[in-house]
C-alpha cells in the first residue's frame, strides 16, 4: 500500500471524503438528486478543512509566478461573474452558479495546500480508483436485469443504466474523466492497486461502449492514444513495455467483450440505426444540438461583448421558440445548450469566455512545461493525469455541460491543484495565511447553499401537491421553501408561477395576477406562464391583453394546443368568428382531445349560424350537407382539414363545399 496512505491524517480524511464521497451523494428530496445536496456537503467540508487549518495557524505557501498568474486569473474571471449576476434576468440562478465557480477556486487552493503539507497523489488515484468501480456496481445490476428482461435497445433502454447518477450521460462521462486515475495506479502503484486499477478500467471502458455515449467514446479513444503516445515517449520508463503490452491487450478484450455483449443481447435493428445516426445531424439528439448551437449563436451576436447575464441562458433561449426540438412537446424544457463554451460565450459574452478558457490554458502550459522539463521531481505519469482529466473535460464541454455537475468539477479542479502544486513545489519567500479568507468567504457560500437545498426540497413537495390538486398544501410548501436565492425551478419555471396556478384554482383571481406578472419578471418567455397569464386576465375582464398574451405564447411555440384554444374560445366570446376560425386551421386535424372536439363543433355552430342570419345560400347548402351525417363531429373536421389544405376562409369553404357538390 502507497506509503502516503499509510500516513493517514484529518487532511487525508477530507480529501477522500471530498473525493470519493461527494461524487456519489444522492437524495430523492430535491429536482435534481445530487447537485444541491452535492454543493452544500462540499461547502460544508471546505469550511471545516479551513477551519482546522486556522485552529493549526498553518499558512499557505505561494511563491510560483504561473500559480499566481492562474489564481489571480480565477480571482478576476470570480469578479467579472459578480458583474454577470447584476445583469443576469434571475437574480437566484445566477448566484448558485457563482458559488459553483467560487467553491472550485476553494477546492483547487486546498489540494495545492493538501499537497504541500503531504503527497496525497496516490490517495487520490487509489480513491477514484475505487470509486469507480463502487459506481459500477449498480449499473452492473441495471443490465443484467435488461439483459434478464431482453429489453436491451440501444440506445433507448441505456437510459435505465444511470448507476446512481441522475443520468446515463453523467455516468459514463464521469468514468472517462476518473479513468486516467485508474490508468496511473496500473502503471505505477504495486500490485494490489495495480489489480484495483485493472478492475476499474475494465468495468469503465465496457459501459462506456456499453451505453453508446458518443462524447465518452471520443474521451476514451484520446486518452488510450495519449498513453500510447507517452509509453513510446516516455524515456525513464514509467510506462514499462511490458506493462503497456498488458494494458492495451486488456482493453482489446474488454472492448471485444464489450461489443460481443451489444450484438448478441441487444436488439440488431436499433443497434444499426443508432450507430447510422450517430453522425447525422439531422436527426435524434444530434440534431438537437446543432440547432441548439444555432439558436445560441444567435443568442451571442445579440450581446457578443458582456453576454445576457450569469446563467440566463436557460430563460433567453426559449425566445426562439422551439419549433424542430424534441421541446417541441412542450414537456421538455432545455436548460444548457450543451457545449459549455457557447454557453459561458451567450452568459458573459466573449470577455467572460476568454477569461474561462484562459483558466485551462494557463494550466495545460504549465503541464506541458512540466511534461517536457528533465527535472526527476516531476513523474510524466502523474501530469498525464492531470493533462487527460483536463483534456476529457474539455471535450466533454464541447458537446454536454460539465461546469454545471458538481461530480465532474471536483474530478477537474482536483486535477488542476494537482498540477499546480508541482509548479509551486520548494519554499518561498513570499508567504501568506489564506485561513481567515476562506473561512470569511465559504460560510456564506454555505448558508446560502443550505437555503437553495432547503428550498429545493419544499418546491418539490409543493409541485407535488400541486399535481394532487392539494393547491393549499402547494402554498403552505412553497411559504416554508421562500427564498431569494431560488426562484426558478428546474424547469425553468418560475416558483411565482406555481404560486399563481394555486391562486388561480382556489377562485383568489387577483393573488393569481400578481404572482403571473412576478413570474414574468423572472421568466417572460415561458410558454405555460404566458397562458395561464392570459386567462387569469381574460377572467378579470381585459380580453385585450389576454389576446395579446395568448398570441405571444403561440409565438414562441407554434403547436401550442392550449394557448391556441384558448385564444380560440376568447375570441368567440368576443364574437371574432372568422378570426377564430384561422386559429383553429393552425391546430392539426388528428387532435383527438375532447376540448378540441368540443371547440371545432362550437365554432363550426357559430360561424355557420352568423352565415345563416346573412341569408347566405353557401350556408343553407351547408346545413343541408351536415344533416345527412350521423357523426357531426367528423363532418366538421373533414371540412376543416379541408379549409387548411386549400387554405379556405369558412366562406370559401362553404361555397366550395357547394361547387362540388354540383
Amino acid at each position: 500500500m502507497p506509503s502516503s496512505i499509510n500516513k493517514f491524517s484529518f487532511t487525508s480524511f477530507i480529501a477522500l471524503f471530498i473525493i470519493g464521497i461527494i461524487p456519489i451523494l444522492y437524495t430523492e428530496d430535491t429536482f435534481d438528486p445530487n447537485e444541491h445536496l452535492q454543493f452544500l456537503v462540499l461547502t460544508i467540508s471546505l469550511l471545516v478543512f479551513w477551519g482546522v487549518q486556522m485552529i493549526q495557524k498553518t499558512r499557505f505557501e505561494l511563491n510560483s509566478v504561473w500559480l499566481k498568474l492562474f489564481l489571480g486569473t480565477y480571482l478576476v474571471f470570480l469578479i467579472y461573474s459578480v458583474y454577470s449576476i447584476s445583469i443576469a434576468l434571475n437574480f437566484a440562478d445566477a448566484i448558485f452558479m457563482f458559488m459553483k465557480y467560487s467553491i472550485f477556486f476553494f477546492l483547487t487552493v486546498s489540494i495545492i495546500f493538501l499537497q504541500q503539507k503531504e503527497d496525497i497523489f496516490k490517495l487520490i488515484v487509489c480513491t477514484l480508483s475505487i470509486l469507480s468501480i463502487v459506481i459500477c456496481v449498480p449499473a452492473v445490476y441495471q443490465f443484467l436485469t435488461l439483459i434478464e428482461q431482453k429489453d436491451l435497445v440501444i440506445p433507448k433502454s441505456t437510459y435505465l443504466i444511470p448507476s446512481i447518477f441522475a443520468h446515463r450521460n453523467l455516468f459514463v462521462e464521469f468514468l472517462v474523466l476518473s479513468l486516467p486515475f485508474s490508468i496511473y495506479s496500473i502503471f505505477t502503484l504495486e500490485k494490489f492497486w495495480e489489480y484495483i486499477g485493472y478492475v476499474s478500467v475494465s468495468l469503465s471502458i465496457f459501459f462506456i461502449i456499453l451505453l453508446s455515449n458518443r462524447t465518452s467514446w471520443l474521451c476514451l479513444i484520446f486518452i488510450l492514444l495519449f498513453v500510447f503516445i507517452l509509453s513510446i515517449m516516455d524515456k525513464k520508463r514509467h510506462f514499462t513495455f511490458k506493462k503497456s503490452v498488458l494494458f492495451f491487450t486488456n482493453v482489446l478484450l474488454v472492448s471485444a467483450l464489450s461489443i460481443f455483449v451489444l450484438i448478441s443481447y441487444s436488439n440488431n435493428s436499433s443497434l444499426k440505426q443508432h450507430t447510422l445516426q450517430s453522425l447525422d445531424t439531422n436527426q435524434g439528439s444530434t440534431k438537437d444540438r446543432v440547432q441548439l448551437w444555432e439558436r445560441t449563436l444567435k443568442l451571442i451576436k445579440e450581446k457578443p461583448l458582456f453576454g445576457h447575464g450569469l446563467d440566463a441562458w436557460q430563460i433567453h433561449i426559449l425566445k426562439y421558440g422551439n419549433e424542430g426540438l424534441a421541446s417541441e412537446d412542450n414537456i421538455t424544457f432545455y436548460q444548457r445548450p450543451h457545449n459549455d463554451f457557447l454557453w459561458v460565450f451567450a452568459d458573459q459574452g466573449i470577455v467572460g469566455l476568454i477569461l474561462y478558457v484562459s483558466l485551462f490554458m494557463l494550466v495545460l502550459l504549465v503541464c506541458f512545461k512540466l511534461f517536457f522539463s528533465t527535472s526527476d521531481d516531476v513523474p510524466k505519469s502523474q501530469v498525464f493525469v492531470v493533462v487527460s482529466v483536463i483534456l476529457v473535460y474539455l471535450l466533454i464541454s464541447l458537446f454536454s455541460f460539465p461546469k454545471e455537475r458538481i461530480s465532474h468539477s471536483i474530478i477537474l479542479f482536483t486535477a488542476i491543484g494537482l498540477g499546480l502544486y508541482w509548479i509551486n513545489k520548494g519554499k518561498g519567500n513570499n508567504t501568506f495565511a489564506i485561513n481567515f479568507a476562506m473561512l470569511l468567504f465559504l460560510l456564506p457560500l454555505a448558508y446560502i447553499g443550505l437555503e437553495i437545498y432547503n428550498s429545493d426540497k419544499h418546491i418539490k413537495q409543493a409541485i407535488t401537491r400541486k399535481f394532487d390538486s392539494d393547491f393549499v398544501g402547494c402554498l403552505e410548501e412553497i411559504e416554508l421553501g421562500k427564498s431569494p436565492f431560488y426562484t426558478i425551478d428546474e424547469t425553468s419555471t418560475p416558483i411565482e408561477w406555481h404560486k399563481g396556478i394555486c391562486h388561480f384554482n382556489l377562485g383568489n383571481n387577483t393573488q393569481a395576477l400578481n404572482s403571473f406578472e412576478n413570474a414574468l419578471k423572472q421568466n417572460p418567455y415561458h410558454i405555460y406562464l404566458l397562458n395561464d397569464y392570459a386567462s387569469c386576465l381574460s377572467v378579470a375582464g381585459n380580453n385585450k391583453e389576454a389576446e395579446k398574451q395568448y398570441r405571444k405564447s403561440i409565438s414562441l411555440s407554434s403547436n401550442f394546443l392550449d394557448a391556441k384554444l384558448n385564444l380560440c374560445a376568447l375570441l368567440v366570446k368576443e364574437k371574432s368568428f372568422f378570426e377564430a376560425f384561422e386559429i383553429l386551421k393552425t391546430i392539426n386535424t388528428k387532435e383527438k382531445s375532447t376540448r378540441y372536439q368540443k371547440t371545432v363543433r362550437v365554432l363550426f355552430v357559430e360561424l355557420l349560424n352568423a352565415e345563416l342570419k346573412a341569408n347566405n345560400p353557401n350556408a343553407i347548402q351547408f346545413k343541408k350537407e351536415l344533416m345527412n351525417h350521423r357523426d357531426i363531429t367528423a363532418f366538421y373536421i373533414d371540412k376543416l382539414q379541408l379549409a387548411i389544405e386549400k387554405n379556405l376562409t369558412f366562406k370559401q369553404l362553404i361555397s366550395h363545399t357547394k361547387t362540388k357538390k354540383s
